[in-house]
């Protein structure tokens, strides 16, 4: 995507290399390979995809489901798709497994017929006709031999060996063995997630068993009780200001989750995220300054900011859920959220909406609890601390456990929920009648 690449590799790669650059055959096109491949006005015989593999939210894009009906609809009559991922000569740890799993039934989900060859790097061809592909490692010496190939770092006994039946089949019992189920979509990056696993495994044994247990059941269940138990214990809060604090870090975790869920979705609708990152973060502090400002000034009465801030809880938490049908409309149009000015900026002004939410929230908080008399220097540093670990929990839980484990959409529903949470534990007060008396 980025043409000063090419340009580094005419001065510093060999020339060997770089004469592929001036085959008249070859085009070079300087933009996102999926988008490109959505406006591409002819059919393919092959499509390799040579990137690195799904460590990143921009790479996932390009081993989804999404992506392989995307390719399959690019492919003429007998077409051939291929990708690779690593793996180890031999044997296949289950963790290594789950990997490639997952990557095979997301591509099996779309294609008819795929085989996958063991190597230290395995790969992938996929196909939407059947009797294309072959796994006999001769009839492939043969077509090299029918159409004058001459690879350099492929021999005939390499082939022979590598793609025995043998290996061939010891290791597709070991890929279909493993226990992973998921299918990888741009949603919600399953392959991601194996990916973070296995390079966990690098560092730590124990951090790919921490990991394996984040199932979406088990990560519901967690989250579920939590909640729970946040309520139980916030209504049988006695202080206005215990309730106002936590509904401080709520509104800093989704603050935070919401920007982090914005950029993620963004770069997966796109493909890029860093030449927009500016914008994005921009609106949502204009967002946060044009809130603040707002509600710096009204309501007046404390009873009127206590139920301003029950609003904006509420508010936000159903702006969670509102966010859920905008970036699924936007994900199942990729045409019109390519080419409409409207639809590219639809999330920049979710940004702008997410700051407003959250800078109307901060000054409210304040207000309530610096009605109580107490040191402003001490209560003021508290509300800060409080917003400031939300933020910090926020971003740890959405993109290091959410996005990976249950997607952008049941992030956003776990978000309302939370949300919801604190709703409750806000009204608790209010049935109480509590009043602007000082706390003792």
């Amino acid at each position: 995507m980025d043409h000063a690449i090419i340009e580094l590799g005419r001065v510093h790669l060999s020339p060997e290399v770089i004469s592929a650059l001036k085959d008249g055959r070859v085009r070079v096109h300087i933009r996102d390979g999926r988008r490109y491949l959505s406006e591409a006005p002819t059919l393919y015989d092959v499509i390799l995809v040579n990137l690195p593999e799904p460590f990143t939210a921009q790479l996932n894009r390009f081993y989804t489901q999404e992506f392989f009906r995307l390719a399959a609809s690019r492919l003429d009559k007998g077409g051939i798709l291929s990708f690779s991922a690593s793996a180890p000569e031999t044997a296949l740890g289950p963790i290594q497994a789950g990997y490639l799993k997952v990557l095979y039934d997301s591509a099996a989900s779309v294609f008819r017929e795929i085989v996958l060859f063991p190597a230290h790097t395995a790969r992938f061809f996929c196909s939407s006709a059947e009797g294309v592909l072959t796994t006999d490692p001769n009839v492939l010496l043969q077509r090299l031999r029918e159409r004058n190939l001459q690879p350099l770092y492929v021999q005939d006994y390499y082939m022979v060996w590598d793609l025995s039946p043998e290996r061939q089949q010891s290791f597709m019992t070991m890929v279909e063995g493993a226990e992973e189920q998921d299918v990888n979509s741009d949603l919600n990056p399953r392959a991601y997630f194996a990916n973070l696993r296995l390079w966990g495994f690098q560092y730590s044994p124990e951090a790919p068993r921490l990991l394996g247990a984040l199932k979406a059941r088990n990560v519901w269940i967690v989250l579920g009780a939590l909640c729970l138990f946040g309520a139980a214990a916030g209504l049988r809060m006695s202080t206005l200001r215990v309730r106002v604090l936590s509904s401080v870090a709520v509104f800093g975790l989704t603050g935070i989750s919401l920007e982090v869920l914005l950029v993620f979705s963004f770069q997966v609708l796109f493909g890029y995220v860093y030449a927009k990152l500016g914008l994005l973060l921009t609106l949502f502090m204009v967002g946060l300054a044009l809130g603040s400002l707002t509600m710096t000034r009204y309501p007046r009465d404390e009873a009127s900011v206590l139920r301003t801030l029950l609003l904006a809880q509420a508010a936000l938490g159903f702006f969670c859920l509102t966010l859920i049908p905008v970036v699924t409309y936007l994900h199942s149009r990729p045409e019109a959220s390519l080419q409409h000015l409207l639809h590219r900026e639809t999330l920049s002004l979710m940004s702008l909406a997410a700051g407003l939410l959250g800078g109307a929230h901060f000054p409210l908080a304040n207000r309530l609890l610096l009605a109580q008399r107490e040191q402003v220097g001490r209560m003021a540093g508290a509300l800060y601390a409080f917003d400031l670990l939300g933020s910090a929990l926020g971003s740890l839980l959405v993109g290091f456990l959410l996005i990976p484990v249950v997607g952008v959409v049941q992030s956003l529903v776990v978000l309302a929920l939370v949300n919801g949470t604190a709703v409750l534990i806000l009204m608790s007060g209010m049935r109480q009648g509590e009043t602007s008396a000082p706390e003792t």
